[in-house]
């Protein structure tokens, strides 16, 4: 038996995927399936390039058929533009996106009646289990319904975004650091550091330092 064979459990209710590939094709038959929703947990690390675009293809022809799509994440996502750009644009097109720092494991259900989800979080090699037992599947569901009610929504960054700079000076202040400490932290000069705190001033209506970091977390930048 190869490395990249499909091993189907005693079980009648799951299989498990070892295989990259195999499990590609699996999912894509999934979402090919499903007519109502898809509930989908993300986890750090953020998704690469590839990854990214193999969501695409699976989640993009879902809202084009109406499918309800539930994308919950880490807020680190954000720090990455090319990952906060592929949630803006699932947004844009009738996806519910909503952000939890206590998001943890990957896991998916698809139409409440298959679930999807790592054979050991710690070690991504060891593979993933489909599951369509229906006891078990109804635990995955109500695990990731409970994170999703934790969450809050995406903030709205396409018509007002932050950079990965600004962010970062934004976690300075918020930090409470000196500008000193600020600005080495950063690899920059006082004085620039001094110069993005007062253009974020401007950007966020803010008079202090203070109501900064408060208008910042309004709006979800922090």
């Amino acid at each position: 038996m190869g490395p990249s064979t499909v091993v189907r459990p005693p079980s009648p209710g799951g299989r498990t995927i070892t295989d990259r590939k195999e499990l590609r094709v699996a999912l894509r038959r999934l979402g090919g399936a499903v007519r109502q929703r898809v509930l989908r947990v993300l986890a750090d690390p953020p998704p690469g390039r590839a990854l990214l675009q193999e969501l695409r293809l699976t989640d993009q022809p879902l809202l084009g058929r109406g499918v309800e799509l539930r994308l919950l994440c880490p807020p680190s996502y954000l720090d990455l533009p090319s990952v906060r750009g592929y949630l803006a644009d699932l947004a844009g097109r009738g996806a519910r996106v909503r952000l939890a720092p206590a998001v943890v494991h990957r896991l998916a259900v698809f139409d409440r009646a298959v679930a999807v989800l790592p054979v050991d979080p710690a070690e991504p090699a060891a593979g993933t289990v489909l599951v369509d037992d229906p006891c078990v599947v109804r635990a995955v569901e109500s695990l990731a319904s409970g994170l999703w009610e934790t969450g809050q929504p995406l903030p709205d960054r396409a018509a007002d975004p932050v950079s990965l700079v600004e962010h970062r000076v934004l976690r300075m202040l918020d930090g409470g650091l000196t500008d000193e400490t600020a600005a080495r932290r950063l690899s920059m000069s006082e004085r620039t550091f001094r110069r993005h705190v007062a253009r974020m001033m401007v950007r966020l209506g803010a008079s202090s330092r203070f109501q900064a970091g408060a208008a910042a977390v309004r709006r979800g930048w922090l």
